[in-house]
């Protein structure tokens, strides 16, 4: 991004300021139904002009980590869950009987 905030921030910002000035309004006003207007509308003109993905904002994407690889010769990787819920139980059973 070319600028010091990314879109997640001006989105928090604008609607903040559009808070700020709905609840100003309303007090101002003395009316509820005004304050309200006014949010709803501050709330349409930040939607019209931050979440579309305009090209603006995407000038210098981040980068990524690359996704790492899942090694499928490993012995726990390749066993059933029935395997490995009755190599647990088994386990368990013969816990037991040491106790015993």
């Amino acid at each position: 991004m070319d600028f010091w905030c990314s879109t997640e921030q001006l989105l928090l910002y604008a609607l903040l300021f559009f808070a700020s000035v709905a609840i100003f309004t309303g007090y101002l006003a003395a009316s509820f139904k005004m304050m309200i207007m006014v949010y709803g509308g501050g709330v349409l003109v930040t939607i019209l002009v931050l979440v579309p993905d305009w090209p603006y904002f995407y000038r210098h994407p981040r980068e990524w980590m690359q996704p790492k690889t899942v090694d499928t010769s490993s012995n726990i990787n390749s066993r059933s869950r029935s395997e490995v819920l009755r190599s647990s139980s088994l386990n368990s059973k013969r816990q037991n009987q040491r106790l015993d």
